[in-house]
């Protein structure tokens, strides 16, 4: 009689800690996928803010191509270089961003996709590797987003922990690396592509008056420093000595020309060789006259 009774007691013990085990577990399920959910919604408020910044610097785009084409009709060349050298530059920021956001798509997906709890730790492994790449790319243009970036892979390390009881091994996580790279390369072709189709494509006459070419930054009287410029992208040095008379036209041009000077045209205007401006303009720098 007293074995029975015992018997019992430890039936109905086992079948109660079977229930209470199960209804741990789920609660623990539970909290698992309303922090997946929770790391899901953060990506999707950050794709947006990268979104947002694509379309206010595809605003400053069209501006800067409006001024650059009213620059080049008026005949500003000078100008008109300026405003093509912002526009190539503003462009691998437009692309650049854009890219990150379909990396954040990518990421989005792979969440979302996650159909059972064995699975999870891949998957946020390779959601982890992703934002790893994104965290430095973002971070001058949108640096909130970079740290909350920071923020989100802190968290996603510590629920990796906690579901596995271990860290993502090294070795693992170099191979979730390189696939975050492929993934990179990827949505950045696309991006390339698109950004290329939306944006309206650079004259031909336009790209010419790139300063980066024929365009030469200087500053006349020792004013401070500004940003350095190339002469043909290439480092000339003296050979023979500067014509006063040159060196006065090429100053002359400097100041006219709103402190830029474009090699090609004051050679052609002075009927000397290119090579004859840049000695001007070396021996100018050299007297204190300009500063470049």
């Amino acid at each position: 009689m007293v074995s029975v009774a015992a018997s019992n007691s430890a039936g109905s013990f086992n079948k109660i800690f079977r229930i209470f085990t199960d209804i741990t577990g789920w609660n623990s399920k539970r909290t698992l996928r309303r922090s997946i959910l929770e790391i899901a919604i953060k990506l999707r408020e950050y794709k947006d803010m990268l979104e947002e910044t694509v379309g206010r610097l595809r605003s400053r785009h069209d501006d800067l191509f409006r001024s650059a084409i009213t620059a080049y009709v008026k005949g500003d060349k000078p100008k008109a270089a300026i405003y093509v050298n912002e526009l190539a530059e503003i462009r691998k920021i437009i692309t650049n961003i854009y890219t990150s956001a379909l990396a954040l798509e990518r990421a989005i997906l792979r969440i979302e996709t996650i159909k059972e709890i064995s699975n999870i730790n891949l998957a946020l492994g390779s959601v982890l590797a992703i934002l790893n790449v994104l965290k430095g790319q973002v971070n001058n243009v949108v640096p909130e987003v970079a740290t909350g970036i920071e923020v989100l892979t802190s968290e996603i390390r510590n629920l990796i922990l906690s579901t596995s009881g271990t860290a993502v091994p090294q070795d693992k996580m170099l191979d979730m690396s390189d696939e975050a790279q492929k993934i990179l390369q990827e949505v950045k072709e696309v991006a390339e592509a698109k950004i290329s189709k939306s944006l309206p494509q650079i004259p031909e006459e336009l790209l010419k008056t790139s300063a980066s070419n024929a365009e030469f930054k200087v500053v006349v009287n020792n004013a401070p420093q500004p940003t350095a410029g190339k002469v043909a992208n290439k480092e000339v040095k003296p050979a023979r000595t500067v014509n006063e008379s040159l060196e006065n036209k090429v100053l002359e041009y400097i100041l006219t020309h709103g402190g830029f000077i474009d090699v090609s045209d004051a050679a052609k205007q002075f009927n000397v060789g290119k090579d004859e401006v840049i000695l001007a303009l070396k021996s100018l720098k050299e007297k204190n006259k300009i500063t470049f």
